[in-house]
């Protein structure tokens, strides 16, 4: 047991030094680094952008602009701790910037109000296309959601933050993100209370 804590002590501190090297070079405009940055972090960030955008046409944008915003924050970056924790901070930051806009609000609940629920189905034989399904469907349902409850849910639920590392994303306190977990699980139990695929992931319990 020593040894394996050791060891992941030591990778650790590998990986850390390879990320402060990696943001050391996109810090002084070296182009490849900017590459192979936006190729680490985009299938992260375009997975909270469509959770976080029920349009489709709006996920590319969004996630872009995520990615600039990442790309402008490197001279800030400090190498304490994991590089794309470090990157949801900014994520979830620019992406509820974007949606508490009282316009795009507006418009975002009314398209929503008028799409449908889709029907529950049995799942599908195939286990990716069944994962893909449900994941689609869980973003129809957390689009009916407040940003900030949203954004809450999509950082402990889908990208495995704790509480702490939640509060921290969104500058909130961390009794506050319990509060907005809180609600909108209880949000999407009354959605979701008739899907299957759905109940066990919804309906577990706040840390």
């Amino acid at each position: 047991m020593v040894d394996r804590d050791a060891d992941a002590t030591e990778q650790a501190r590998r990986t850390l030094q390879q990320d402060a090297a990696l943001m050391g070079r996109v810090r002084r405009g070296d182009r490849r680094a900017e590459v192979e940055l936006v190729k680490r972090l985009a299938p992260r960030i375009k997975r909270m952008a469509r959770h976080m955008s029920p349009h489709r046409d709006e996920v590319e944008d969004l996630a872009q602009e995520v990615l600039l915003a990442v790309l402008r924050a490197a001279p800030r970056y400090q190498a304490e701790g994991c590089l794309e924790a470090w990157a949801d901070v900014i994520a979830s930051r620019t992406i509820l910037r974007r949606l508490r806009g009282v316009h795009r609000l507006r418009r975002l609940f009314v398209r929503d109000a008028a799409v449908p629920e889709p029907a529950t189905a049995a799942p599908p034989e195939d286990e990716a296309l069944a994962s893909r399904e449900r994941a689609a469907h869980l973003s129809r349902l957390l689009a009916q959601l407040p940003p900030d409850q949203r954004m809450a849910l999509v950082l402990k639920v889908v990208l495995g933050h704790t509480i702490d590392e939640v509060a921290a994303a969104m500058g909130r306190k961390h009794d506050a993100v319990r509060y907005l977990l809180r609600q909108g699980r209880a949000r999407l139990r009354e959605l979701a209370i008739e899907d299957a695929r759905l109940r066990e992931l919804i309906t577990g319990r706040t840390p």
